[in-house]
């Protein structure tokens, strides 16, 4: 298969994946529709604008072998009313697909690396929380792929990841 048909189809499964989570609450929630739910187990609500913005990006290795990683450096969230976007930057050579879901004072967020029309690298991180004003962290996982072909997986890593709110 075509290097830009698998990934078109990677793409494709990636963001099926995100929009069927983006309806399921239970993702979100540990609470159960009929159980009885503490005010402190609530969810805590947050305005979507509290999430959206530029954002510097730090990512700390946890475990695996890709080592110390710099990309992306930031990330960019517009205000969506539907708490669902899907952003494709395109540079000289490079494509970058970021894909989020923003829910509560959580966001999930896939982040993929195109260059030349191989798939070079996917960051995918669940439940960053917002812990404070303009600050997001979470855990991340990233793949590294080869430029040969056929690709294969060059590394894995998990890292903890933190998200600054830039002016």
């Amino acid at each position: 298969m075509p290097h830009v048909v698998q990934h078109l189809a990677l793409s494709l499964a990636l963001t099926l994946a995100v929009v069927a989570c983006a309806g399921d609450d239970s993702i979100f929630s540990m609470a159960d529709a009929g159980a009885p739910m503490d005010v402190a187990d609530a969810e805590p609500q947050c305005a979507m604008s509290e999430l959206t913005g530029m954002y510097g990006v730090t990512l700390v290795m946890r475990a695996g072998n890709c080592g110390e990683q710099t990309e992306p450096a930031t990330l960019s969230f517009p205000e969506s009313q539907s708490g669902f976007l899907t952003n494709l930057e395109m540079r000289a050579g490079t494509d970058l697909t970021t894909t989020t879901v923003i829910k509560g004072c959580s966001l999930r967020l896939t982040y993929e690396v195109l260059r030349e029309g191989l798939l070079t690298s996917t960051l995918s991180a669940g439940d960053l929380e917002l812990v404070s004003e303009g600050l997001l962290e979470g855990q991340a996982q990233l793949t590294l792929y080869t430029t040969s072909t056929p690709q294969m997986v060059a590394c894995q890593g998990t890292y903890d990841m933190t998200m600054r709110a830039q002016p």
